[in-house]
């Protein structure tokens, strides 16, 4: 006899998969999907839940979320609420970013973001992806201890368009070289952000923006190529950026795009800034 609240049998319902629609059961056994058809082998003392009329469907993931940030403000309420409404829209699992500020190590950010959520309702699975903003010795160590010991699978590595990382918001491409052969030898996935405010800061023109970010990409897929590690490139800002991004997806290793619809609610971004600028001076 299995333990109840490990078994789940859900029937008639419609199972939506990506590839069909199909009308049958399923059999759900510690969290995890044992079989699915009409005539199923359901262990005695597990619970039966009548479908009939609903879609059954894999719940959604949403791979980049920026809740919980010192950077951006944090509020608990606010983190029970968007678990709750991602939920409620067929998300059950996010990936939420936490951006380790420069000065501070990723280890440390990552266990004060981690406790402040301790005891908060959460109301779908969290599982967290950690930013990097600069590169040192003792980073890299807190990082392969992320890896090792808390299960993180992805960093966030914004990179500057300057070869100075220390007045920019993000590390050079130098660095992210160091990064990548590292994330290529743990195992990991990078997402990269170009920084494209320390574009902004040394450019008036939008064609002279397009050409800095067009110029600091190739250099990362570069990087990429030259440490064999895989990338996601994230809110990319412009066309070009995504097309150039684009036709690297087949590469060896593979480029891919992660296009954010709206970067200012998440990333400050620079035109929204210009913009601001633009209409205080008129």
């Amino acid at each position: 006899m299995i333990n109840q609240l490990q078994c789940l049998h859900i029937t008639g319902g419609e199972i939506v998969n990506a590839d069909c629609t199909q009308r049958a059961d399923l059999l759900i056994v510690e969290g995890r999907v044992a079989s699915i058809g009409t005539k199923l082998d359901v262990p005695k003392g597990c619970p039966t839940m009548d479908a009939s009329g609903l879609l059954i469907m894999p719940g959604g993931v949403d791979i980049a979320t920026y809740i919980q940030n010192e950077l951006f403000g944090f509020d608990a309420s606010t983190y029970e609420n968007t678990t709750k409404e991602a939920l409620l829209g067929g998300t059950t699992t996010i990936v939420d970013t936490v951006i380790c500020p420069k000065g501070r190590l990723p280890f440390d950010v990552f266990v004060e973001t981690r406790n402040r959520v301790k005891n908060a309702p959460i109301w779908c699975n969290v599982v967290y992806r950690v930013g990097i903003m600069e590169i040192s010795a003792p980073i890299l160590e807190q990082m392969e201890r992320l890896v090792k010991q808390n299960q993180i699978n992805s960093f966030l590595f914004l990179v500057s368009t300057t070869n100075d990382s220390k007045g920019s918001g993000g590390i050079t491409v130098d660095q992210l070289r160091i990064a990548l052969e590292k994330c290529r030898l743990w195992g990991v996935v990078a997402f990269v952000r170009i920084d494209i405010q320390s574009i902004t800061e040394k450019n008036d023109f939008i064609g002279k923006q397009t050409e800095a970010e067009a110029k600091i990409l190739e250099q990362v897929l570069t990087a990429a190529e030259d440490t064999n590690c895989p990338i996601v490139l994230t809110s990319p800002q412009r066309t070009d950026a995504i097309v150039g991004a684009f036709r690297a997806r087949r590469q060896i290793p593979p480029v891919h795009v992660q296009v954010c619809c709206t970067p200012s609610t998440l990333l400050p971004t620079t035109e929204h800034d210009l913009v601001s600028v633009n209409e205080k001076e008129n």
